[in-house]
């Protein structure tokens, strides 16, 4: 218990800023992807979990001392880390432990409770207040309001992720849009496979407590990536069910063009997160996460997801018809073909086969 605590708050501070962004990024993707009972289960679960190691932290992994800190003038922490930068990896650990909560929490109240962030937060910020107090009545660790103000923040930070999942799953067209991320982390698995060859590091076979953990924490990056592989698979198994689905009557096309050079620019797209990796810089894999993530957006927004070159390898062709609307098939097509079809998104359609 004592050697995590240790190894977790010894991290340096951008390797602490990457765990916070890949912990949100995967629940939130995982939650999304989720129904309404599943992810009310699992919300419940971690939200247990998520005050557990709250208080595994703050309270149960630290000893009582004659003497104790208090502090109660609000982001005094940033004057401090101007001259002590340590101080910045104390303000991100506060408020990655509180992120959790925020992230698990809203899902698992009750429908009666409109404003569930709202309540996460408050939570959040009353959980946080008595850690302090304990702390001072116990004489463990420090009382510092800082401490409140950052907890607080990490419990918001975690519960925008219930607030773009709503907003998503609320949307007229959230089917499409959903389909469209799915088909998008599929196409990521050969640049997170690729990230997990290069950033590899050899694990000592022979090894203490302490260097298991610091193991865990130093090959984060790597974790987060192999879970991402895991998501994609998991999506390709769904969509590809979706090209088994049934198919919509004939259909003829009156206009068709090739377009499989998007191919090559989705490969560009894909390697240039991957060059961040060569760079020597403590942040370059916040930055590869930071690309992943604007990559998305770009994707989904022009309907690029679909040049996946997964699919280019299975001999999947791209083709551009009228109207803007994008299809991929294993045969070649031509103006005036008749063929059937499986809608994948409002853009995208399967074409399983043609009649000239």
């Amino acid at each position: 218990m004592r050697t995590l605590f240790h190894e977790f708050y010894i991290q340096p501070v951008s390797q602490v800023q990457f765990e916070v962004i890949s912990v949100y990024l995967l629940c939130t993707v995982v939650m999304l992807f989720l129904n309404q009972k599943t992810r009310r289960f699992i919300s419940c679960a971690g939200t247990i979990i998520g005050f557990v190691i709250i208080f595994m932290f703050t309270i149960l992994g630290r000893d009582s001392s004659l003497h104790y800190y208090v502090n109660l003038i609000p982001f005094s922490s940033f004057v401090k880390a101007q001259t002590s930068p340590a101080f910045y990896r104390a303000m991100f650990m506060n408020v990655f432990l509180f992120m959790p909560l925020g992230l698990s929490l809203p899902f698992g109240l009750t429908e009666r409770i409109k404003h569930k962030a709202a309540v996460s937060v408050l939570t959040g910020m009353l959980t946080s207040v008595t850690v302090e107090l304990t702390q001072y009545l116990f004489h463990i660790g420090q009382c510092e309001t800082d401490d409140v103000i950052m907890n607080t923040l990490g419990t918001f930070a975690g519960a925008t992720s219930y607030i773009l999942i709503m907003n998503i799953t609320n949307r007229k067209d959230a089917e499409n849009l959903i389909s469209k991320i799915k088909f998008f982390l599929i196409s990521i698995i050969p640049m997170t496979v690729t990230a997990i060859v290069i950033d590899f590091k050899p694990i000592t076979i022979k090894m203490t407590l302490s260097n298991y953990f610091a193991s865990v924490f130093n090959n984060c990056f790597i974790i987060t990536c192999m879970l991402f592989v895991m998501i994609g698979i998991v999506a390709a198994e769904e969509r590809y069910g979706n090209f088994r689905g049934t198919v919509s009557i004939c259909e003829k096309i009156t206009s068709v063009k090739s377009a499989n050079y998007e191919y090559f620019v989705f490969a560009v797209f894909n390697i240039v997160p991957l060059l961040c990796l060569f760079i020597n810089f403590d942040g370059k894999k916040i930055i590869f996460l930071a690309l992943m993530v604007i990559f998305g957006i770009v994707a989904v927004k022009t309907d690029l997801y679909i040049a996946n070159p997964i699919l280019a390898v299975f001999g999947f062709r791209l083709y551009k018809t009228s109207g803007k609307i994008k299809v991929i098939t294993r045969v070649r097509l031509k103006t005036n073909d008749s063929v059937e079809y499986k809608k994948l998104s409002d853009t995208c359609y399967y074409i399983i086969s043609r009649e000239e």
